[in-house]
């Protein structure tokens, strides 16, 4: 006979269930929200909330990729309002058999959770500066090149179409499938040019935001935090520092690399995930490790190397305790595999993007070329921030010579050098062959490079938290002290890249930079471009085809920026035409990229080269455009 104690969870439970479901049809957002909350405050993954939303954000951002696997009639409720309703159903179903005990299922609140408070504030006032009309995010949007192309891979699943099913050649999907969900929970179904670009920079910054807020979980819910929470306050500062203020992950929303973040923030994870790592948690690890290597299947699979010694980390670590550990492991490992699996059979085969344009080349020449490929990106750690890295393999190889010396089992803890070492090896052989073969750096392996800092940075901090617990460096110290070296090493780490705000003489970090960069006016000197733009694509209105975008008096440079917008808004991102773009339109600096365009000369010379492109001009370049162009080419003329 049900008691009054339980009489009362089971009314809750029901009245909140019944919430969900009527959410779901008329609020989708409040569906979301109340999905995460009874998800994350009644499913016992962890013993904190710290650590519950990092387990909650793993499995979120890695199985959300197959949000549109399935056909979806255009009258259901969005995809992630249904996916987060579904799981209070199964959640608040099983806590209606079990009303007992619903108190100590709880989360504890703790200080990593509160430390998780302050980043997520912080990412909302670093992102602010992106809040705007579509011209003002367009604006933000144009100083990278990638941008355009997600935009593009978003819109195909947004409004699919037969002509663009072969564009972006083995590209995963997972990222764009995410953010196109979160534009349909948002904005409802596709709208004009304009809302779709607006909602697609949000969807991608709350991605990015999510992503660092669950590694940045894992990191802070670890066992030190827990034993020291006065390690916290300098623990998040340096995570602060390298994903918000080193340029390897500060440029990401800017130059369209949120799905290169996301998978680098699972990457963070599975690195950590050793830690904790027991016997009776090998089903539930191997699930948690195959997840994020689904992720990273679905976001940026190079890094699916990272995932591979997590297990070999675990078994060094428990080895000696456990003679059959090597066995079990193996036994439950296809746990693990399955996500992978089911993430490679989701995604385009990535052999597509590496022979994309290439048919006739080696399969050497083909990975050749793909390594080699040259494009815009930046890193600090070619300079003193590789002591982030360096860190993640020097100080859990000191806690391992530590333990062996003192006798003492500390598991899986010192061998959390692995996974930032193999990272290390990997950009390193990298950056050494494009060295070799063209003499300079190229865009994977400094991006591999950034991978590795941004990926490596979480155990780094663990493992140098555990050093200065394990040899007592604080204990030694009187309260006051204590309080005084944690603040000043809180502070150094938060400004040791440069300040995140002008604060004279200090000179301001790289992501500081382009912060100030993006909340300023700078950006809006191409608002006669980004109106263009918008322009332009609502008259291509999903028609396939080569277009051309000029602008009498606005540079080649400024023309390829946004060229490559049009050539997404024309579904025509085929293998020759980026390039094809900026032979007609050279715009390196030696080639004369920042010479303003005369209308009537490019629209000439284009159309002699392409003759089956149409060239897209304002109504007063109409005239100057068509001045020079026979009777056929003038009809090939566009207006906006």
């Amino acid at each position: 006979m049900p008691t009054s104690h339980s009489i009362v969870p089971r009314a809750v439970l029901a009245v909140v269930l019944v919430g969900a479901l009527v959410a779901c049809f008329a609020w989708p957002v409040a569906a979301v929200v109340l999905g995460a909350v009874v998800v994350v405050a009644l499913v016992p993954t962890s013993s904190s909330l710290s650590g519950r939303v990092g387990v909650v954000a793993l499995l979120w951002l890695s199985w959300s990729q197959f949000a549109y696997r399935l056909p979806w009639p255009a009258d259901w409720p969005p995809r992630q309002a249904v996916a987060w309703t579904l799981a209070v159903v199964l959640v608040l179903g099983w806590r209606l058999w079990r009303p007992t005990g619903l108190r100590e299922a709880l989360p504890r609140w703790d200080a990593a959770a509160s430390a998780l408070l302050v980043l997520a504030g912080v990412l909302v006032w670093w992102f602010w500066p992106w809040q705007g009309d579509a011209t003002h995010v367009l604006v933000r949007l144009l100083l990278g090149w990638d941008n355009s192309g997600h935009f593009a891979m978003v819109e195909q699943l947004r409004l699919p179409h037969q002509d663009a099913a072969t564009a972006f050649a083995g590209y995963p999907r997972g990222f764009h499938a995410l953010v196109a969900s979160l534009m349909e929970l948002a904005s409802g179904a596709p709208g004009s040019v304009a809302s779709e670009v607006v909602a697609y920079a949000y969807g991608s910054l709350a991605v990015l935001a999510a992503a660092l807020l669950m590694v940045t979980a894992w990191v802070l819910s670890s066992d030190i935090f827990r034993r020291r929470p006065l390690l916290l306050a300098p623990a998040l500062a340096t995570l602060i520092t390298v994903y918000l203020q080193l340029e390897d992950a500060a440029q990401i929303p800017f130059y369209g690399f949120g799905n290169f973040g996301e998978a680098a923030a699972l990457a963070g994870v599975a690195a950590l995930l050793p830690l904790g790592w027991g016997r009776r948690d090998d089903v539930w690890r191997w699930f948690l490790l195959g997840s994020a290597a689904a992720g990273i299947v679905g976001t940026w699979p190079l890094l699916l190397a990272v995932c591979v010694p997590v297990p070999f980390a675990v078994w060094l670590g428990r080895r000696r305790d456990e003679p059959g550990c090597l066995k079990r492991l193996l036994l439950t490992m296809p746990v693990g595999v399955l996500p992978a699996v089911l993430a490679f059979l989701n995604q385009p085969s990535p052999a597509q993007a590496v022979a994309s344009g290439t048919a006739s080349a080696s399969l050497w020449d083909r990975i050749d070329t793909f390594v080699l490929l040259d494009g815009a990106i930046s890193t600090n750690s070619k300079d003193w921030p590789i002591v982030f890295a360096a860190a993640a393999v020097a100080a859990p190889v000191a806690l391992l010579v530590w333990s062996r010396a003192r006798r003492v089992n500390i598991g899986a803890l010192g061998y959390l050098w692995l996974a930032p070492a193999l990272a290390l090896v990997a950009s390193g052989a990298m950056l050494a062959y494009e060295q070799v073969r063209v003499g300079e750096s190229r865009y994977y392996g400094v991006k591999v490079l950034c991978a590795t800092t941004i990926l490596a940075v979480g155990v780094a901090v663990v493992a140098v938290a555990e050093l200065a617990d394990r040899f007592g460096l604080l204990e030694r110290l009187k309260a006051g002290v204590r309080v005084a070296v944690v603040a000043s090493a809180t502070v150094v780490m938060l400004c040791c890249a440069g300040t995140p705000v002008r604060l004279a003489p200090l000179p301001m970090s790289p992501g500081g930079s382009l912060r100030a960069l993006s909340a300023s006016a700078g950006p809006d000197g191409r608002r006669p471009i980004a109106l263009a733009v918008l322009a332009a694509c609502e008259a291509i209105d999903g028609r396939r085809g080569e277009y051309y975008l000029l602008l009498n008096g606005v540079s080649r440079e400024d023309h390829v920026r946004a060229g490559v917008w049009i050539i997404s808004c024309g579904m025509n991102w085929d293998s020759d035409q980026s390039p094809t773009l900026r032979v007609l339109l050279p715009d390196t600096i030696d080639k004369g990229g920042r010479t303003p365009v005369d209308v009537s000369v490019e629209a000439r010379a284009i159309l002699a080269q392409r003759p089956q492109a149409a060239i897209i001009v304002t109504a007063g370049d109409a005239l100057r455009a068509r001045s020079r162009l026979t009777p056929q080419q003038q009809v090939r003329v566009l207006l906006i």
